[in-house]
């Protein structure tokens, strides 16, 4: 994708269309890429959304889970084949490209492919550029409800107020540092 479109995208595309089809045979794992918990460290209102958006997928798929740990609680009796550690559990802050390398990493270690992307919107774009760029060939999943979390600890998910600023500048950010 040349780097003008790129651009106009980072501007334009607040929603992301989701790229996969159940029939479609290819998928071969998925990849949640989770929201901060609440302030009271519970998962909060956006991973508890994600994750009824994994059960669903798995019900349909029966795929393996590659999950940021921040969502785990919420997906009990899914099989997890891949946990990315929390942010308390990591020395550094994690962002979407160390979860991406993360994930890569699992996928490569199991064979697999062409996994399905989970995350809120309007993350899921970014993320699925970092994916991308890294060489994965990803799918998108149907994320089309966006959910906001008043008890976040990342502040920018509290609000679409704080979000789309933040996400903007990210997506420019990382655009040019050759990161998506």
């Amino acid at each position: 994708m040349s780097f003008l479109k790129t651009f106009i995208e980072c501007f334009v595309v607040w929603r992301a269309k989701g790229t996969f089809m159940p029939n479609d045979g290819r998928a071969d794992a998925i990849l949640v890429h989770a929201g901060g918990n609440a302030t009271d460290g519970s998962p909060g209102e956006i991973n508890r959304f994600l994750a009824l958006v994994v059960r669903q997928l798995h019900t349909e798929t029966r795929l393996p889970i590659i999950a940021q740990g921040e969502i785990v609680p919420c997906l009990h009796g899914l099989p997890l084949y891949g946990y990315i550690p929390t942010q308390k559990e990591y020395v550094k802050y994690l962002n979407t490209v160390d979860v991406a390398q993360m994930q890569k990493a699992v996928l490569e270690a199991q064979g697999w492919k062409h996994p399905i992307l989970v995350s809120y919107q309007p993350h899921i774009w970014r993320a699925g550029k970092v994916l991308k760029k890294i060489g994965v060939d990803v799918l998108m999943a149907d994320v089309s409800q966006v959910v906001y979390d008043k008890r976040c600890v990342q502040k920018w998910m509290r609000s679409p107020w704080l979000n789309y600023p933040r996400e903007l500048v990210c997506r420019l950010v990382w655009l040019f540092q050759g990161k998506i």
